[in-house]
């Protein structure tokens, strides 16, 4: 019998209460893109679950397949990416000696759409031939999983820490003010 307190998957109350208590102090878009990024990773590990599925030649599941990916067609391209570049104009204006290590960071979200773009050509490709382009499928999906999650360590690691040290009150009312126009797109 398990110790455990919760059920697989809910974190325990004091868990939670903790997350919650690190968020106050933290500005509300800010914790919003943390937020996204949590859910990014629920979406990255079932995307990599399929991917496993089908290396193992199994039929590519269509539905999951396609809820998986489109957080990240139309969700993170068209509001997060184009938020955390606010966050990124206002900190290289902010921390101009941070500027060279948030640009790089910055930049990788055209490699991430780059890559994205390639994985829903091959997922195109897969559904058509599934048994011809299952390796390049799985090949170009793992390759797309490997960077954002890399991205993401990077961002939490560095650019999100700065943009919380640097950017003044005014400075996130201000991107959230401009982000606005994003928020009305659909997760």
């Amino acid at each position: 019998m398990s110790d455990r307190s919760t059920t697989e998957g809910t974190p325990p109350a004091a868990t939670q209460e903790a997350d919650d208590q690190t968020y106050t102090d933290r500005p509300a878009l800010l914790v919003q893109l943390l937020r996204d990024h949590v859910e990014a990773r629920r979406k990255l590990s079932a995307l990599e679950a399929e991917v496993d599925r089908i290396a193992q030649y199994h039929k590519p599941d269509d539905a999951a397949l396609g809820a998986a990916m489109a957080y990240f067609a139309s969700y993170m391209a068209l509001q997060h990416h184009p938020t955390e570049d606010l966050v990124y104009g206002a900190l290289t204006r902010r921390a101009p000696s941070r500027a060279a290590e948030i640009d790089k960071i910055a930049t990788e979200h055209g490699e991430v759409h780059a890559l994205f773009t390639q994985c829903e050509e091959a997922a195109r490709r897969l559904l058509a031939d599934p048994e011809g382009m299952r390796s390049h499928f799985c090949r170009v999906l793992r390759s797309f999983i490997a960077f954002e999650r890399h991205h993401i360590r990077r961002e939490e690691g560095a650019f999100f820490l700065y943009a919380r040290e640097h950017l003044t009150p005014g400075d996130w009312e201000s991107i959230a003010a401009d982000a606005g126009q994003f928020a009305k797109l659909p997760r």
